[in-house]
């Protein structure tokens, strides 16, 4: 429109004094502009206002009545500019030209903010919600769906309210220059990660105090101007070498009114603030998760045909950014308009009124069904653009201050850069450098048993910093953290009325839900202990986790109301549900939704979320070999899981984390809900958990950051592909326990996503994650903060460990398998895990995991399996992980669980695994034998193979091998295609059947061995020792490590032959630091399962270790017997209470 303006001026320009004359009109005609601000009146086209509310006026144009329906399109102008930039002029007018062609056209005006009550008052929902109303109220009157075009930021209020509706009564959306991936707009090549990062960077230094209020009319008139600044020059130009002709003034005085000021608005500071948080930092036109009036809203709801129009030489809305459209809205059919011009010359001016509008009003007639597609229009993405040069340089800086103001356009930072050197690569440094989380990792170093810490205390602070943001999302709704500290707060009274004190158990059966987290909170902000009870339906479950909880009050929601009764002889409280139409409830309960909590007193010793980092927070319970169990969480163990999460996946407060677990498994409250929480960043918990709900909720809630636990991502990689998938904005999948095999599936299902395992430790404070997140599968470092850790020789018959001559344990080399042990303070309670004193020095404390690991050549903790998981084969143990990703290489397999296979008869247990296969797909024995011989070593293949319809699961969604073991081979496993069997004569696996089974058992009762061993066990010895072993361990390679080739050997289970007696031991997080001994004897490693030399020193429960006395305990052929239980007795404390040390 700018270039319309200087060349309608050039043709009839003339030196100004060139004569008297011609001053003299110039003077008339500048004396009359600055005077009136125009030469003549503004005359618009006729309209009425149809429609009226507090935000906006709705303008109808259609005046005359028609015989025939005419089609209704709507128009919405951005914030800052008036809705005249539809209207410019007669010859300038797109309402004119629809009207003219016979279309029924409204205008959404949000006025002058600045001279309305109320107007500088208005947030971003405001506008989308007014657009949404204009709809309804068109269509009721025209009876048909409408068509809705939007410009700049009018687009986005377009396709926001389009998803607000789910495309209700909306025919089709056209928009020009509406930016939907922001960060397309700035440095190419940077990833929208780092982008966000650098942003948070830059909003975390400017101070809240700075945030602007308003942009007042006359500075996005002059920051409009400043994104090209030689324009506005020229334009200066032109229009004073025609001041002094009336007529040519004239022509160009409607745009030139336009844009000196008359065009131009306030920007209200709520829709500032929330443009910013949302589309700049948030990018959530792409990633989802725009809240609108507390619902969370996604681009993904839009199914009607979307037009964007992309102007050649846009600087605001650069094409790529237009074009992110194709992954934020992946359920509808998209086309794109190119049109010469910029930003505003795409809507107005002699080019739009040639060429945009008569398309648009083409594609409205298509859509229709009244034409055939327009030669102009094209599937988004198949036009050939040529690209023009670039001139953002000549306006570098004034281009990057109004850009930046804006936070729209590529030119801010790509000019910036220019005349800063500023790179991709070291906005990335910036980025990675701010993304640290120091100050997380700090906290948790200086936290201290007397420590103010915990969930709900972490909700207040968050509630005081940022009250209005969002914390929660749940079935579509979005809860801040304001409201969800003032629903805490109710419901701590609740708790105080019914006679809940400091330090009661209250038990919580209830359904993820926002109630469920409220409730969890509540009691943490009371001081009371949360006893965390699962809501799954086994028989004799509840009562026997109410009576380990010790629960003294019981509060469940009404879908567990009647369980709750059934199985709790005290009172049962009912929380949740509250505004439902139906909502029964067995008579004996106590609604809490009932009491008024204006009505409930504080009392005196109230004092909001006092716990220390030494108290219990809360209960929670475990399944180990079919029994349940109960283990307490301490608010500094909390503290530990919610910074180290939130510090180790670089959580944002820009994120959304995608809780994909119950909130009563550690993984859901202390891990996701907790990392979230105290990151400022939201959390969104599922309601379901298969596919099409983790698509459809991680697409509207925006999610970037998904918590899984155990096998639960098998449901994403097992599924068919869906449409949401394209355009999700996940960067990181984050959790417990998933198999190797299965993270590489899902990496490779989604290749730009990170897998990142966390692992803590049993009943204690050790903390490790795959930060790195350079190797698969379960291999992780220590963070600061964590427990010390070490590797230590373990005796997996006894359950117990070994000693040395002094009465000490023994830490294992680099490359040896042993089980972890954490240090914890040895005055600490301990609650549900018994520790073990004198470890490796007198009066120090320490917990067992139950978990074995390796130190790899890299220096970090490689997850071996769990003790109670190895299998006790003839000679060996062997860990089940290495069968278990050597089977999951079959395409065919869902879940694997190699386990013990106990058979009648026989003595030891032979390597058995289970397989539960994708949907419709089938095993062959040629296929299983090939892919096993070829990942794993003789002696690690299983010797039978079940397919079963379904693995049993925890709530965890880890595989409940107990139940397998149980079952053996039940008769059903021996029908066809159920089950395989390796026959060592043909060194293949082959059908199990009743005959083959037969011979399976004689194999195994008589001298042949199911197993092949293909070469003599030799017994590697390590080099000699003083101050610290000087060689490692090699690691076996499995096939998916340097060597292809190499097939998966477990990891080899040692025992010490001759430890001297220690002088001293350090211990540390990274690697253990072995002692100094007496002598430079060798220390020799040989399988647990060879006879033991004499000299081996084995603990007894109830030895006291003396420190100038060794114990030796040796072995002898009746202890050799005694090795050949196929079940490992349960972990007992290596000294019993009564030796505790002036605790």
């Amino acid at each position: 429109m700018e270039e319309d303006i200087m060349k309608d001026d050039n043709k009839k320009r003339s030196p100004l004094l060139d004569t008297p004359s011609r001053l003299s009109a110039a003077v008339k005609n500048a004396s009359a502009i600055a005077r009136f601000g125009r030469l003549q009146a503004r005359t618009g086209t006729v309209y009425y206002v149809a429609h009226e509310s507090a935000n906006y006026r709705l303008r109808c144009y259609e005046i005359k009545k028609s015989k025939t329906k005419s089609i209704p399109i709507i128009l919405v102008p951005p914030l800052m500019i008036s809705a005249d930039v539809y209207d410019m002029s007669h010859e300038n007018s797109s309402v004119t030209y629809l009207t003219e062609q016979g279309y029924s056209v409204w205008i959404v005006d949000f006025g002058s903010p600045e001279h309305q009550e109320g107007g500088l008052d208005r947030d971003f929902s405001d506008h989308i919600l007014a657009v949404n109303d204009a709809i309804d109220f068109v269509y009721a009157k025209k009876q048909m769906p409408v068509h809705l075009g939007g410009y700049s930021q009018g687009g986005i209020f377009c396709y926001l309210a389009t998803a607000y509706r789910n495309s209700n009564n909306i025919a089709s959306i056209f928009t020009f220059g509406a930016p939907v991936n922001i960060y397309k707009n700035f440095l190419p090549g940077v990833p929208d990660e780092v982008t966000t990062k650098f942003f948070e960077a830059i909003g975390k230094a400017i101070p809240k105090r700075l945030a602007p209020t308003v942009i007042p009319a006359w500075a996005t008139k002059n920051l409009f101007k400043l994104m090209s600044p030689s324009k506005e020059i020229k334009r200066w130009v032109s229009f004073l070498g025609s001041l002094h002709d009336r007529d040519a003034l004239l022509q160009t005085e409607e745009g030139r009114s336009f844009l000196g000021g008359e065009g131009f608005v306030a920007w209200p500071g709520p829709a500032l603030n929330e443009f910013l948080q949302q589309m700049l930092l948030g990018n959530r036109l792409v990633s989802g998760g725009c809240i609108i009036e507390g619902r969370a809203i996604s681009l993904t709801e839009i199914t009607c045909p979307v037009l964007v129009v992309i102007g050649s030489n846009d600087e605001i809305a650069r094409a790529g950014s237009v074009r992110g459209v194709a992954d934020a809205v992946p359920n509808a059919e998209l086309f794109e308009l190119p049109a010469k011009g910029g930003h505003m010359g795409i809507v107005v001016g002699s080019g739009a009124m040639k060429n945009t509008w008569p398309a648009v009003a083409q594609w409205v007639q298509w859509r229709e069904g009244k034409a055939e597609q327009p030669e102009s229009i094209y599937a988004l993405g198949e036009h050939v653009e040529t690209q023009s040069p670039d001139d953002s340089r000549n306006d570098a800086l004034p281009a990057a201050m109004a850009k930046a103001a804006f936070g729209m356009g590529k030119g801010a930072f790509a000019t910036a850069g220019d005349l800063l050197g500023i790179t991709k690569d070291s906005v990335q440094a910036i980025s990675a450098n701010f993304g640290t989380h120091l100050s997380q990792f700090t906290r948790l170093e200086k936290l201290n048993s007397d420590s103010k810490v915990g969930l709900a205390l972490a909700l207040e602070e968050q509630a005081k910093k940022a009250p209005k943001d969002t914390f929660f999302l749940y079935d579509g709704r979005a809860h801040s953290y304001s409201d969800a500290s003032k629903r805490v707060d109710n419901i701590v009274r609740g708790l105080i009325s019914i006679g809940v004190r400091v330090g009661d158990h209250v038990g919580i059966i209830m359904h993820a839900r926002p109630s469920s987290l409220a409730t969890i909170m509540a009691v943490n902000r009371l001081g009371a202990v949360a006893v965390l009870l699962r809501t799954m339906r086994n028989k004799g479950q509840l009562p026997t986790e109410l009576k380990l909880g010790k629960v003294q009050h019981l509060i469940a929601d009404p879908e567990n109301a009647e369980t709750a009764v059934a199985s709790f002889h005290g009172q049962v409280y009912i929380l949740g549900g509250f505004g439902r139409s139906k909502r029964e409830l067995p008579e004996s309960v106590i609604d809490l939704e009932a009491i008024n909590p204006a009505c409930v007193a504080l009392p005196d010793w109230y004092r909001p979320s006092p716990g220390k980092a030494r108290d219990i927070a809360f209960i929670m319970f475990s399944k180990r070999n079919d029994e349940t169990h109960c283990y307490s969480i301490t608010n500094q163990r909390w503290a530990l899981s919610a910074l180290g999460t939130a510090s180790s996946t670089a959580l944002l407060r820009s994120d959304t984390a995608y809780c994909w677990t119950p909130l009563h498994d550690p993984t859901g409250l202390l891990v996701s809900v907790s990392a979230s929480l105290v990151a400022g960043a939201r959390v969104a918990v599922a309601r379901n958990f298969d596919a099409p709900t983790f698509w459809k909720e991680a697409r509207s809630y925006g999610a970037r950051v998904v918590f899984y636990s155990g096998c639960m991502l098998r449901e994403l990689v097992d599924a068919p592909t869906n449409k949401l998938e394209k355009g999700h904005a996940i960067r990181l999948f984050t959790g417990v326990g998933m198999p190797e095999a299965l993270s590489k599936r899902v990496t490779t299902r989604f290749e730009s996503v990170k897998v990142m395992e966390i692992f803590v430790a049993r009943g204690s404070s050790a903390y490790l994650a795959n930060i790195a997140c350079q190797k698969p599968g379960p291999v992780f470092q220590a963070i600061p903060g964590s427990s010390e850790i070490a590797l230590v020789y373990w005796d997996y018959e006894k359950n117990q460990p070994f000693l040395d001559a002094a009465g000490y344990l023994c830490p294992v080399p680099d490359g040896s398998m042993g089980m972890l042990l954490s240090k914890t303070e040895k005055d600490a309670e301990h609650h549900g895990e018994q520790p073990i004193y004198n470890v490796f020095e007198k009066d120090d404390c320490w917990q067992v995991s139950g978990d074995l690991f390796i130190v790899d050549e890299d220096g970090e903790y490689r997850f071996v399996d769990m003790a109670k998981n190895l299998i006790r084969v003839k000679e060996d143990w062997l860990p089940t992980l290495a069968i278990e990703n050597a089977v999951w290489q079959l395409d065919c397999v869902s879940t694997a669980a190699a386990y013990g296979l106990s058979i009648e008869g026989y003595e030891y247990e032979i390597p058995g695994v289970a397989l539960q296969l994708r949907a419709k797909a089938k095993l062959s024995a040629r296929e299983l034998s090939e892919t096993v011989a070829r990942e794993l070593d003789a002696k690690n293949r299983p010797v039978v193979v079940r397919i079963v319809d379904s693995l049993p699961m925890t709530l965890g969604q880890q595989v409940k091998k107990s139940l397998l073991q149980s079952e053996s081979i039940p008769a059903a496993a021996l029908q066809r295609g159920k089950s395989f069997w390796f026959n060592p004569k043909t060194d293949k696996y082959e059908p199990l059947n009743k005959t083959s089974f037969a011979k399976l058992k004689r194999e195994l009762r008589g001298e042949n061995t199911v197993v092949k061993e293909k070469a003599k066990t030799t017994t590697k010895k390590p080099a000699a020792r003083k101050a610290k072993v000087s060689s490692k361990t090699k690691v076996a390679k499995s096939s998916t490590n340097k060597t292809s080739a190499a097939k998966t050997t477990a990891p080899k289970i040692t025992a010490p032959k001759t430890i001297a007696t220690k002088k001293k031991r350090a211990v540390g997080n990274a690697a253990i630091k072995k002692a100094d001994t007496q002598s430079d004897t060798p220390v020799k490693a040989e399988p647990t399962h060879l006879p033991l030399a004499e000299n081996i020193v084995a603990i007894n429960t109830g030895a006291t270790p003396d420190e100038n006395r060794s114990v030796k305990l040796v072995l002898n052929k009746t202890d050799e017997q005694s090795l050949k239980s196929p079940k490992l007795p349960t972990v007992q404390p290596l000294e019993a209470e009564k030796s505790k040390p002036n605790a």
